[in-house]
């Protein structure tokens, strides 16, 4: 399938850091459905200090999870997958702190989505183990699908199918959630026969003050509007609930100030409660600032 005609959201390359655990096994499986989807070239890491860890059969297999979901047969060969369109790189990079080896990665090569398994964690646990996701996407500001462990997700392991029926978007007029919409069109072409119904939650007093947002109408999508005032976190986790949403999209500018620094933003408190799938969207460069912030807070990790 292709992408989007004019995407202001390209996915070309697609990574997807892994440690090799059940729950990466499960990111990976999304990872993989897109790259399928998007024509997209998909890059396997894992980094870890140990020489002799990551050896080729440690990293999931592509051949034998396409040939399972009927895309390949069983002796197809390498240049069969690469008909698919998608071209996959399985990297080792050596390296004692896993952010550090993934944004060097990174640096050399420029992703347009990370899909990586996360954990949530609360309190005093996440102030002293930062998320290696949360800290890639302070970094580098590369959009983000967080996959909960111990969560299903919407792409079936086993057979490849997709089972997104439920979106929830919230959005306020700062910031903008554009991209947030835009990059939910790629996302969404990119898992092929899906007509989810996408509920958009504006937090404000009134729908006058709802931002404006250009929807995507190549496709038969199910769009809907909620108002809501009160504590945004609390309220778009029960929402999600409510909707049994099957992946929530969030628009993120990152910290401001002091508080957001110690108690996370609103997307970050949100990610350490989901239990589905979350697309987070950037909406501006990293500033100097908080790579200085970043830098040492994985210096004090390492």
């Amino acid at each position: 399938m292709n992408q989007p005609k004019h995407s202001a959201f390209p996915v070309r390359r697609i990574v997807h850091p892994t440690d090799f655990s059940h729950g990466s096994e499960v990111a990976f499986t999304h990872a993989l459905r897109l790259a399928v989807g998007l024509r997209a070239k998909l890059d396997i890491v894992h980094v870890d200090a140990r020489a002799d860890c990551a050896i080729h059969e440690d990293f999931p297999s592509v051949h034998d999870t396409l040939a399972r979901w009927g895309l390949l047969s069983e002796d197809a060969g390498r240049d069969q997958v690469a008909e698919l369109g998608i071209h996959v790189h399985k990297a080792a990079p050596y390296g004692r702190d896993p952010v550090r080896g993934l944004l060097k990665y990174l640096r050399m090569h420029p992703a347009d989505l990370v899909v990586l398994a996360t954990h949530q964690r609360h309190g005093l646990a996440r102030w002293l183990h930062q998320q290696i996701g949360e800290q890639l996407l302070k970094l580098t500001r590369i959009p983000t699908l967080f996959v909960p462990y111990n969560a299903a997700g919407f792409v079936d392991l086993q057979r490849g199918t997709c089972s997104l029926k439920s979106v929830v978007l919230p959005v306020t007029r700062d910031p903008n959630p554009q991209p947030t919409v835009d990059a939910l069109s790629v996302i969404l072409h990119g898992l092929g026969d899906v007509s989810p119904t996408t509920t958009i939650c504006h937090f404000g007093d009134e729908q006058a003050d709802a931002p404006m947002l250009n929807y995507p109408h190549d496709r038969d999508w199910q769009w809907e509007w909620l108002i809501r005032q009160g504590e945004t976190v609390e309220a778009i986790i029960e929402i999600c609930e409510q909707k049994s949403a099957d992946l929530l999209a969030m628009t993120t500018d990152g910290h401001h100030g002091f508080l957001d620094a110690l108690r996370g933003t609103t997307t970050e408190r949100v990610l350490h409660q989901t239990t589905c799938p979350m697309l987070v969207v950037p909406t501006r460069q990293v500033t100097a600032e908080e790579v200085t912030w970043s830098r040492r807070t994985i210096t004090q990790r390492a």
